[in-house]
């Protein structure tokens, strides 16, 4: 609820311009934190002198993170677009659209995370 909010809090108000610099700011900040955060958290889990790679490749290093991170990416991808191209949208929608995005995504991703994502990240790498 709390990146739900905030998705919501940088879409601001009606843009003077075209563009929203808080929406822009926001959203390449979270981006940026996504990927340091995914990028440290990749590299703390495999850290260590006698930790090794237990498939080819690492699988699913990388990927495993993005998963993780993606219904915030996505959020946030929405908020970059509409930062961009959304100074004529209304308040409601550049207000709403990224957060819901967010929050249902997260939902779904809660709900297929055993499912279905675990096996494909405990099988083979499905990319080599």
């Amino acid at each position: 609820m709390i990146l739900a909010t905030a998705l919501a809090l940088l879409a601001g108000p009606r843009p003077a311009g075209r563009v929203s610099l808080a929406s822009i700011t926001g959203a390449v900040w979270t981006l940026f934190w996504v990927w340091t955060f995914s990028l440290l958290g990749s590299g703390w889990e495999l850290s260590g002198p006698h930790v090794t790679c237990v498939r080819e490749g690492c699988w699913p290093q990388g990927w495993q993170e993005l998963a993780v991170a993606a219904p915030l990416l996505v959020g946030t991808f929405a908020l970059l677009v509409l930062g961009l191209v959304g100074g004529q949208t209304q308040a409601w929608v550049r207000r709403g659209l990224p957060p819901v995005l967010f929050l249902v995504l997260a939902i779904v991703q809660v709900a297929l995370w055993e499912s279905d994502v675990v096996p494909i990240l405990l099988g083979p790498s499905p990319v080599s």
